[in-house]
């Protein structure tokens, strides 16, 4: 998921030259709130109803919901090299490792964080109940807090989903960071052969990913997460040279059609449950689009409560598994048999949006800024850029 959740700075912009691009914001946070729908869904399908929002015999649209994370990843390739590539393509060590404390300092204390207050929410919730501190002792292992800690959670170590699950993403994030410096160089040249040869890879890797998943779909988190966001991440890679290559010419990807196509594509092909590597086409189309328009999309997507959503976006994703797992033991207790009715699983998704936002809102503010900041100040001495 790409994580590049704080504004440059207006001195940054005009020391680095750098275009802040306003409409990718809040596409950070419809995708956070859509991936927190879908877990929703999921929770409730594992619970005592067995059944999620919306029937996946009729759609798909929730059930696909694993696949905003791959829009992050996508983004993130598309973001980073906006940001740094033209500062790794010098392939200098003092850059890299500025590029590296930057994008460790706005990852990590948050991902910290959100570890030990659901560490915290446990030890309240078992000090209350003997029966709760039973039925989930099991899902805070020791060992596995450690692998959290060092962000090996996506590598393979782990076979079973434990502690702050949605944080897997993170760490795949963080070690494509890594393997970017040596990435970013060779695509970073424009629209080129190049960027061609890296998207057939990529492309050919996700299929086989899919090919190889029992559920043939490109779901993989424990396993092979690093593996699915590096691919992904180098396509976003290759979409910021076409970005750079048409931001200065007319061409149709400026147009508001543009960007309707690739929303309505992405929804028509998540709906109809159609291959998972093709959406990501219509996912690459709506970040292209939405970087170059200046029309209607460009409006909307800068309204403030948009604007907001978007910034806080880090903090929804990091910290929707702490509301989860309450809504979770609240249901079990009070509805040990499945809540009835429709209307009733959407109030109290509702009610758990509302608090996250809260929640988000609360730990961006005090937590995420704060801490990277700090962070920041210990950073060598070439100024790093706040993206």
């Amino acid at each position: 998921m790409l994580f590049v959740f704080h504004k440059p700075s207006q001195q940054d912009i005009m020391d680095k030259k750098i275009k802040f691009i306003s409409t990718l914001t809040p596409l950070r946070g419809l995708a956070a709130i859509w991936v927190v729908v879908f877990h929703f869904d999921a929770f409730m399908t594992f619970g005592p109803g067995k059944e999620g929002l919306m029937s996946k015999e009729t759609t798909m649209l929730i059930g696909n919901g694993y696949l905003l994370v791959d829009f992050f990843f996508l983004l993130s390739g598309f973001i980073i090299c906006h940001v740094y590539g033209d500062k790794l393509t010098q392939r200098n060590k003092g850059v890299a490792k500025n590029y590296l404390w930057a994008r460790f300092s706005r990852l990590y204390p948050l991902h910290l964080f959100a570890l030990l207050f659901l560490f915290l929410q446990f030890l309240t919730l078992s000090s209350l109940s003997a029966e709760y501190f039973e039925d989930n002792k099991g899902f805070f292992p020791v060992f596995d807090f450690f692998v959290y800690l060092f962000m090996g959670q996506s590598s393979g170590i782990l076979s079973d989903y434990s502690w702050n699950l949605p944080s897997w993403s993170i760490a795949a994030e963080w070690w494509t960071y890594i393997i970017a410096i040596f990435i970013i160089p060779i695509i970073n040249k424009g629209s080129s052969r190049i960027t061609y040869l890296f998207w057939a890879i990529s492309i050919v890797g996700l299929i086989a990913l899919v090919y190889f998943n029992e559920n043939g779909n490109l779901d993989y988190t424990l396993n092979f997460g690093t593996l699915r966001c590096l691919f992904e991440f180098v396509i976003g890679l290759g979409i910021y040279q076409v970005y750079k290559k048409v931001k200065d010419s007319e061409t149709f990807w400026k147009s508001d059609w543009a960007f309707y196509i690739s929303v309505f594509g992405s929804y028509v092909l998540l709906h109809l449950d159609i291959h998972d590597v093709l959406v990501l086409v219509f996912f690459s189309g709506v970040i292209l689009s939405a970087s170059l328009n200046t029309g209607k999309p460009y409006k909307i997507l800068n309204i403030k409560p948009l604007q907001f959503l978007g910034d806080i976006s880090y903090s929804i994703y990091l910290l929707q598994l702490f509301w989860l797992l309450l809504w979770n033991t609240y249901m079990r207790v009070n509805y040990p048999d499945g809540v009835p009715g429709t209307s009733t699983n959407l109030m109290m998704l509702g009610i758990l949006l509302f608090a996250l936002i809260i929640n988000a809102y609360l730990t961006y503010r005090f937590i995420e800024i704060p801490f990277q900041k700090m962070l920041r100040r210990k950073k060598p001495k070439e100024k790093i850029i706040l993206e």
